[in-house]
């Protein structure tokens, strides 16, 4: 029995160790995460938008004008920016493989002749095989200028989600399952009552054109009215199975029967009871 007991506590110690170990880890990613983003600001502001973007962009990263495209190639044919763009991240996560992530924040563009305008945007990462963050996908919205302050940055602690999900594709897969249900349930009751489904966590951020984003479903209700369907036409996740995403066109028709379309992103992240939630929605 005292044999026993001393093989028990010994696993119980190992395991201990491997998961601060792993809490450590995930950390640093979301540290390195973090500084990646400032770097990309400090190169926009030191060598422009173009350069800076095809630098900090994946091969295979994705803006949308209006749809989707390769946005390396897409900064790379243009003509040299002449704004001037600055943006902090407010809200940053990643998962606890560490190789998936996404930042959030305000943006401010200013032109040559002083005038600016105002945005908040919303930005996927992918650790590359070199270990270096690269954006694979990047969108945004405008507003006028905010009327409140973004606050400090907030860390998304990654280290209380179970991530029991370890195949990627298996979390893309279920990632699916949960727009469909959404989509379903937002057909029946609209969009505004679903958002304040369990499915959307408390603190989800909304990106709306026109409006200053939105923390927290309980204030959604007054941007919301209307027909609001999407269709998913790209989805990830991360090893972990515990972050991922979706973006695909969507058509919003108001109760005025004006229409709007355009492209959707959106973030989910699993709990630690291991129910998907919507972390991020944006509208572009």
């Amino acid at each position: 029995m005292v044999t026993l007991m001393r093989i028990l506590v010994r696993v119980f110690v190992a395991v201990f160790a491997l998961n601060t170990i792993g809490i450590a880890q995930n950390h640093r990613a979301l540290d390195a995460l973090v500084q990646s983003e400032r770097d990309f600001c400090k190169a926009a502001l030191a060598r422009g938008v173009n350069a800076s973007f095809v630098e900090y962009f994946a091969d295979d990263a994705v803006i949308f004008r209006p749809g989707p495209v390769n946005g390396r190639e897409w900064y790379r044919k243009r003509a040299p920016s002449t704004i001037r763009l600055n943006w902090e991240p407010i809200v940053a996560d990643v998962a606890t493989s560490g190789d998936l992530g996404y930042t959030t924040g305000p943006w401010v563009a200013t032109d040559t002749s002083g005038n600016s305008y105002f945005g908040s945007y919303a930005s996927l990462w992918r650790k590359q095989k070199t270990g270096e963050w690269k954006v694979i996908l990047d969108a945004g919205i405008d507003y006028p200028k905010p009327t409140q302050n973004s606050g400090a940055l907030r860390k998304g602690s990654a280290d209380s989600y179970s991530g029991s999900d370890k195949d990627a594709e298996m979390a893309r897969s279920s990632i699916l399952a949960e727009e469909k249900k959404l989509a379903e349930f937002s057909a029946s009751v609209g969009f505004a009552t679903a958002s304040m489904s369990p499915t959307v966590a408390e603190e989800a951020v909304f990106l709306r054109a026109g409006h200053e984003p939105i923390v927290g479903r309980d204030s959604l209700s007054s941007i919301l009215r209307g027909d609001f369907t999407w269709t998913p036409v790209q989805s990830g996740a991360s090893r972990s199975g515990d972050l991922g995403y979706t973006y695909g066109p969507y058509h919003l028709k108001s109760a005025a029967d004006s229409t709007k379309e355009g492209y959707y992103v959106r973030i989910w992240k699993k709990r630690k009871d291991g129910a998907w939630n919507v972390v991020l929605d944006l509208l572009q």
